[in-house]
């Protein structure tokens, strides 16, 4: 199998990532003085190809975060030279020059595009109150714009859409780019300009302990397997320099969901089944019926009436990719055909009528469809068709028809006139089972791969389901069960490599797994603690029990002082030494006392109030915590105060203290006797060494 570990290029400063896909290559694109591109066939290895925005266009300034769209022939970069407003440039190549074709556009930074299948096009941009977003006409004229609900309580930026069953995906970023706690929220949504629904998992790309902190501003892009998509990001280096980050993605009718972030080896970008880059003269594979072709300036043309077939027949169920233009030689049709026995399908651009139509055996069978009156018919596009129980044909993103095709149908291209072709390639959906690193929401598969990093103890927790049960490797494992929210989880011993997980009986809403400490500590100690100050150092799972005694010395308006546990992701604001902006940048849950009331607080870098109860302030505090699943009871002096239930628990992470305008001093006991599972107490876990 082949892998990558993250970060997958280094040492070339690959701020604000942004890939563009072109007849079967990769184009990325980043934050630097002159708009360096690089090229990739399959996502991981990459090609340096030199600038692509020449010196005079922004001297002395540096384009912030490019973005680009090809359409009708045309390369179009959206750019913001050093914050200071929008430019639109374009090229006739991917590898530029780029050259300014609008003045100032204004609008904050980071410029993403979208093209929907409805032959729309949108904009988004950052901004203090939340990522604004319009409709615009193409290339360069925009609308009135609108808050579309994507907001992180601060600056956020970077925002990127994807649109898959009729359902919008967006990813976004916040905190300041020079934190470690910088990091890509996801958001849902039925119409391009919102409203979006927030990710009840956000932020779903974070970390801020290791090597691999920082991560942020992403876009995402099909795989080279024509199915799969990936996410690409970037991570802060001490220099302050980024590297480059890619991770699968998921995108499911309940939301985006991330099999990342991950820093170590993961399965590689699968490559098509079977490809043609169409550089070279036709291999064997392909039979010509009519006239002749051959190789020209990286693709193959035709000239005259031609038509050639490939023995590669399409799947059942995946999807086909056919990148073509005709040839200034006549204006007969042309277009892709699938042939099958006894009937041939063909996809048709007619260049006298400007239409797009499918007919089998000759006659029409969808459409026809005026295309637009600027289509150029010599500029490269691209028709792709995925394929399933109703399969799709789509013209340069464009939805044109749906269509039943022969079954195994072979692929080829048709013209009366001359022709261009290029990349071309057909893939099968994956039918093999995804891969999951440690740690991330894992959706709720019937089967999956989870990729162990080190031979270690981890706890595994089926979220949902009733009597559902789990397998490891083919061997049930005994579990406990949570009935706030219902949950199965156990202590499983796995080895380092895969493991293939399984689901009995009912089954879950989804998966968590974390690795359990060797050496957890059972006491930790603070003095003169504060202002604003957290800390987390003792572990804490699905089972919590925690005392807690300090005292405040010192207050000031609007103090706190308390608890956070199952806390992770820990981190600062601005550039990461912002405490105060910082104070709600973790992920976990946190009970404090303030001038007359006892809270129980939810956070997920945001703040969400669950509990308050009133009660006056005492000398010495006593807290007692207990957490068991998604049930949370606290108690002060020994009455209890509050009993909540959180529906979708945060499972995992660790324990310590937090002030807000606070200084206090005392301890923090965490007490033995989990009871995940019921062999937790036992010598040995059962214990799993990878079978895959």
């Amino acid at each position: 199998m082949d892998k990558y570990s993250n970060p997958i290029k280094r040492h070339g400063d690959f701020a604000d990532p942004f890939v563009l896909r072109y007849n079967g290559v990769y184009y990325l694109y980043c934050t630097n003085p002159d708009v360096r591109c690089w090229s990739s066939g399959n996502l991981v290895d990459w090609k340096a190809e030199g600038p692509t925005v020449p010196p005079d266009e922004f001297p002395g300034l540096v384009p912030f975060a490019p973005e680009v769209v090809y359409d009708n022939g045309k390369f179009y970069m959206y750019t913001s030279p050093h914050g200071l407003g929008h430019y639109v440039l374009s090229s006739d190549s991917p590898l530029g020059p780029f050259k300014k074709m609008t003045a100032n556009i204004g609008r904050a930074i980071d410029f993403s595009v979208f093209k929907d299948d409805d032959g729309k096009w949108y904009a988004y941009w950052a901004g203090e109150t939340g990522i604004l977003g319009c409709e615009m006409r193409p290339p360069a004229e925009f609308g009135e714009p609108v808050l579309i609900g994507a907001y992180m309580h601060g600056w956020t930026e970077g925002p990127f859409m994807v649109k898959e069953g009729g359902k919008y995906y967006l990813t976004y970023t916040g905190n300041h780019f020079l934190s470690k706690g910088y990091r890509i929220h996801t958001a849902i949504g039925s119409h391009p300009l919102g409203p979006f629904t927030d990710s009840a998992y956000n932020p779903v790309v974070i970390r801020t302990e290791g090597g691999v902190v920082g991560l942020g501003h992403s876009s995402t892009v099909i795989g080279p397997d024509l199915v799969s998509r990936y996410i690409v990001y970037h991570n802060l280096n001490p220099d302050k320099t980024r590297d480059l980050n890619i991770d699968r993605i998921r995108l499911l009718p309940d939301g985006m969901y991330i099999q990342g972030p991950t820093d170590y080896a993961m399965p590689a970008p699968a490559m098509p089944a079977y490809f043609d880059d169409f550089r070279k003269p036709a291999p064997p594979e392909w039979t010509l019926l009519t006239g002749g072709w051959s190789a020209e300036n990286g693709f193959r043309v035709s000239a005259g009436a031609f038509e050639a077939v490939c023995a590669e027949v399409l799947p059942r169920s995946g999807a086909a990719e056919f990148n073509l233009a005709s040839r200034c030689a006549g204006a007969a049709p042309y277009g892709v055909l699938l042939a099958a026995e006894g009937r041939q399908l063909r996809i048709v651009l007619d260049r006298r009528e400007n239409t797009f139509i499918v007919t089998e055996n000759g006659c029409p069978v969808a459409g026809p469809v005026r295309l637009p009156d600027d289509f150029d018919h010599e500029a490269l596009h691209c028709i792709r068709i995925v394929v399933g129980k109703a399969s799709a044909v789509y013209l340069d993103q464009l939805r044109m028809a749906e269509v039943e095709l022969p079954p195994n149908s072979h692929i080829g291209y048709f013209s009366g006139s001359g022709m261009r072709m290029g990349y071309t390639a057909i893939s099968p959906e994956p039918d093999g089972a995804e891969c999951y690193p440690v740690s991330c929401i894992i959706p709720a598969d019937r089967v999956f791969l989870l990729n162990v990093p080190r031979e270690a103890d981890y706890t595994l927790a089926a979220v949902g389901g009733g009597d559902g049960r789990v397998k490891i490797d083919g061997v049930r494992i005994e579990t406990a069960a949570y009935r706030r929210p219902r949950l199965r989880a156990a202590r499983v011993h796995l080895g380092a490599g895969l493991h293939k997980i399984e689901a009995e009986g009912d089954s879950f809403s989804h998966y968590e797994v974390y690795e359990i400490p060797k050496a957890p500590r059972g006491e930790l100690s603070v003095r003169d603690f504060g202002p604003f100050e957290k800390l987390a150092v003792l572990p804490a799972g699905l089972d919590v029990d925690l005392r807690a005694c300090f005292s405040v010395s010192k207050r000031e308006e609007s103090w706190q002082a308390g608890v956070i546990f199952r806390a992770s992701a820990l981190a600062d604001g601005g550039e990461g030494g912002d405490k105060a902006l910082g104070t709600d940048f973790f992920i976990g849950y946190r009970v404090c006392i303030e001038e007359n009331a006892i809270c129980l607080y939810k956070h997920r870098y945001d703040e969400t109030l669950l509990a308050r109860v009133r009660g006056d302030i005492s000398g010495e505090e006593e807290l007692c915590i207990s957490a068991n699943g998604g049930t949370i009871c606290v108690r002060r002096h020994g009455e209890k105060l509050i009993d909540y239930v959180d529906e979708q628990p945060i499972l995992f992470g660790e324990c310590g203290f937090h002030t807000r305008n606070a200084v206090i001093s005392g301890r923090l006991r965490s007490a033995e006797g989990a009871r995940v599972p019921a062999p937790d107490l036992s010598a040995q876990s059962p214990r799993f060494t990878s079978s895959h």
